[in-house]
């Protein structure tokens, strides 16, 4: 079937052809409510990069469960449905992490030392502990890690860079941090607030 036929096609009849696994079907479906979800998320977040993972989750879960899709109608109204819920998901997070860091950074302040010197010997024994963390990363996750957060790229650029898959950088960030949280757990609530506060790692 010509590729160009697709585009011709109505959402009921694409998802009809994804139910079959039809990755044709399905990139038709992706180039047609890719940029509209994005606009929509970005505007509700207004991060670009998380609503790109909002709306590269959304089309993964599609794919996965695309035997089991039962819509035959009203697409489109489906998947915005589908972005918003994961956009009030992640906007809870948020503002659940941002509780936490404003408790951080008042406990910090009402015990930060008034001697500059033994803050100075705090942040450089800090430091050394970020440092003894990230060593505890594989080489590629540390690379993927540093990327994102030294150098601010986007998880699209460094698939790019190192020649993976998006999904792989995703899940490299994910484990990396996990792996980070734990380790800097050990050394108590000051070493947290250090890797939130200061400029990125």
């Amino acid at each position: 079937m010509p590729i160009s036929t697709y585009s011709a096609y109505s959402d009921g009849e694409l998802l009809m052809l994804l139910r079959s696994s039809d990755k044709l079907a399905f990139a038709e479906l992706y180039d047609r409510y890719n940029k509209p979800l994005y606009r929509y998320v970005v505007s509700l977040v207004k991060a670009p990069e998380a609503a790109e993972d909002i709306v590269h989750e959304v089309f993964l879960k599609i794919w996965e469960i695309r035997e089991k899709l039962e819509i035959k109608e009203h697409f489109r109204g489906y998947l915005f449905r589908i972005c918003h819920n994961k956009t009030v998901d992640l906007t809870r997070r948020m503002a659940t992490e941002r509780r936490l860091k404003d408790r951080l950074r008042h406990h910090y302040l009402l015990n930060l030392s008034a001697a500059e010197g033994h803050s100075l010997k705090e942040l450089e024994h800090y430091d050394n502990l970020i440092d003894k963390a990230l060593n505890t990363l594989s080489p590629a996750r540390r690379r993927v890690f540093e990327l994102h957060r030294k150098q601010g790229k986007s998880h699209a650029d460094i698939a790019e860079e190192l020649q993976i898959s998006p999904n792989t950088v995703k899940e490299h960030m994910s484990k990396a941090l996990s792996t980070l949280r734990n380790f800097l757990e050990q050394g108590g609530e000051v070493v947290i607030l250090l890797l939130i506060f200061r400029s990125p790692l």
